[in-house]
């Protein structure tokens, strides 16, 4: 049986009907969300007798599609099964108890799972929000009633980043091919994300893709334990450890610094060690100053427009421009040659205009990274008549308009996108000039 889109919610439920969905056995139950999110409310139970006649339910989604399991999944037998499947997200903010979970697309774990024997196959991304949803040792070694999950990974990833470095038990844990695991490490405390249990079975490479730094290292080097080499039962294992790193190679960034990262199979140890110089920062913390090389460029170029009338006039001779004030009201007796006719003295006239831009530099910070800078937009606007009072003449000009702009440095952007709204006053007299702009 089958649902595409389909919520199930808003059921009737009480306590001779508490489930939304029962799934008995050899029975065959899907829910996929293909054009549209789905959300399952209400709690689910599978049961199934044993292996041979087991329950199945799976759920599926499309890329960019989301599957919300808001309630509890419970079993009544560990053999019964639960698929993950698609190119989408399941969320799953309910408890599972207990059964087995195939994960083919992402899973993210926003509550407990007590005795769940997870198959993390490629393309599955088995996620946590919280290490204690896997483990809590309050919580599943409660009174002697161990009720800890089993992890296979089958090419899969198991993303335990979430802001908190915490030791975690599991019934087994095996590597069955190469897969991938993501860690949180507080270098200040000295502590990472470590699975404590021995691996059973490691037929490939356990592939460290991600360290998240939660927090910065009190010294220029920190060596943090991974796997306890002491203890014959993680010798399978050691080996079979590596550091890919992120894209900048075999670094891994915290919110301020970088630090090189190596990993000792002999000892079982990462060691992180900050680089020097500006390149020793996280190209995060230039954001700001980046960011202000953007708006500074970007405002000169503001200024360069809403000035322009004052680059015009000031450019042509005194002569030239006693021409312009004078025309059609004095002869001139001059000895350079006058032209009145208004082609040449636009400026002097009111008008509108419309003037786009576009600039791609490249600026070097000093100590700092190279950016890549492209500033565009469009400014448009207009000038008044030139006004005589006395020896003064004065323009005024009103512009409005979009600025845009893009910072590239490090592997990080910056988009900055605003408007800008103006006033200019320009005042001439003889050789003497001064304008000012205010805007917003």
């Amino acid at each position: 049986m089958g649902f595409v889109d389909t919520n199930l919610k808003n059921l009737d439920l009480d306590e001779t009907n508490p489930y939304s969905l029962v799934v008995n056995e050899k029975a065959n139950v899907a829910l996929y969300a293909k054009d549209n999110d789905v959300i399952v409310a209400g709690p689910i139970q599978l049961n199934g007798t044993d292996a041979n006649n087991h329950a199945y339910i799976g759920f599926g989604a499309d890329e960019g599609k989301t599957v919300t399991i808001n309630g509890n999944i419970t079993s009544n037998h560990e053999k019964n099964e639960v698929v993950f499947d698609g190119k989408g997200t399941i969320i799953a903010n309910g408890i599972f108890d207990p059964f087995t979970a195939k994960v083919n697309t992402t899973l993210v774990k926003n509550n407990y799972d007590y005795a769940i024997t997870y198959n993390v196959n490629e393309g599955g991304v088995l996620k946590y929000t919280n290490d204690k949803y896997l483990y809590e040792q309050d919580n599943h070694d409660a009174a002697g009633n161990v009720r800890l999950n089993t992890i296979n990974l089958y090419g899969g990833t198991l993303d335990l980043i979430n802001g908190a470095a915490n030791t975690i038990a599991l019934t087994d844990f095996n590597v069955y091919q190469d897969s991938n695991l993501m860690l949180d490490v507080d270098l200040a405390g000295q502590t990472m994300d470590r699975i404590s249990t021995p691996a059973t079975t490691v037929n490939g490479n356990l592939n460290i893709t991600k360290l998240n730094l939660i927090s910065d290292a009190t010294g220029d080097e920190t060596t943090i334990n991974f796997i306890d080499t002491k203890d014959s039962n993680y010798d399978n294992l050691k080996d079979k450890v590596q550091y890919v790193g992120d894209k900048e190679g075999l670094v891994a960034k915290s919110p301020i610094y970088k630090y090189n990262v190596d990993y000792k199979a002999d000892s079982g140890d990462f060691s992180f060690t900050r680089k020097g110089g500006y390149e020793g920062f996280n190209p995060a913390v230039y954001g700001s100053a980046v960011a202000m090389q953007g708006l500074y460029y970007t405002q000169l170029n503001n200024y360069n427009i809403a000035l322009a009338n004052v680059d015009q006039t000031m450019l042509k001779t005194r002569a030239q421009r006693n021409a312009e004030k004078y025309g059609n009201k004095y002869a001139y007796d001059g000895d350079e040659t006058q032209v009145f006719s208004p082609l040449y003295v636009q400026e002097k006239n009111a008008g509108a205009w419309f003037k786009p831009y576009v600039s791609t530099e490249r600026v070097d910070l000093k100590d700092g990274p190279d950016v890549d800078n492209t500033m565009y937009g469009a400014l448009f606007g207009g000038d008044s008549d030139v006004i005589t009072v006395g020896n003064w003449d004065t323009q005024y000009t009103v512009y409005a308009g979009y600025n845009g702009s893009h910072q590239a440095f490090d592997g990080n952007e910056i988009y900055q996108n605003g408007g800008i709204l103006g006033l200019t006053a320009t005042e001439y007299r003889g050789n003497f000039f001064t304008a000012l702009t205010a805007n917003v």
